[in-house]
């Protein structure tokens, strides 16, 4: 399966433009968006609509959690569209998807929300904050991929305990990443 991840497009509508033209010209299974379709001062959701619309008229399979800059009413509409990983537990191609958007950056916070959610070596865990790296011993399983977006520049791949941890830089910065699995091979891509 090829996954393209995607993060901070903040209301964008050139870096839109750019990965439609990458989407027109590259095949993938799925797509992840790991937060922050807009800015903090944002009132309409219109551009959230028109990412949504884009994949739905192309029939590409598309899953998203909001990030800290996304208002309820963005999370509502992923729901509303049932394509929301934001406290969701999706089941794809064999792989399980969860996701906490928005600002949880707590190891303490992610495992008391996941608990009924058992996060196990096949599931990819989804969040818009980058976790806390000290920590991961908390974590008595973890996932077999956690990808995450927030620091629009910083890019970093790095496997700790089997699971590889995928930072996705800002999409208006030209940049995605691309996961093949099963080989959970990780590269990033300009759009």
């Amino acid at each position: 399966m090829k996954i393209l991840i995607f993060s901070d497009i903040h209301n964008s509508k050139k870096s839109f433009i750019k990965l439609q033209k990458y989407l027109k010209s590259n095949v993938v299974d799925l797509v992840i968006f790991c937060g922050d379709f807009t800015n903090s001062w944002d009132k309409d959701i219109d551009f959230v609509e028109s990412i949504i619309n884009y994949f739905k008229k192309n029939n590409t399979s598309f899953y998203a959690i909001p990030g800290n800059n996304d208002k309820q009413q963005v999370l509502d509409l992923l729901q509303d569209e049932d394509i929301s990983l934001h406290m969701q537990y999706r089941k794809i191609q064999g792989y399980e998807l969860f996701g906490i958007g928005g600002w949880a950056n707590s190891d303490d916070y992610i495992l008391k929300n996941i608990k009924p959610y058992q996060i196990n070596p096949r599931t990819i865990f989804v969040t818009h904050i980058p976790p806390k790296f000290q920590t991961l011993d908390n974590f008595k399983v973890l996932p077999q991929l956690h990808i995450y977006g927030h620091k629009h520049k910083d890019t970093r791949i790095q496997t700790i305990r089997g699971c590889v941890f995928v930072q996705v830089p800002s999409i208006m910065n030209s940049k995605a990443a691309v996961i093949e699995l099963p080989l959970k091979i990780v590269y990033y891509i300009d759009i």
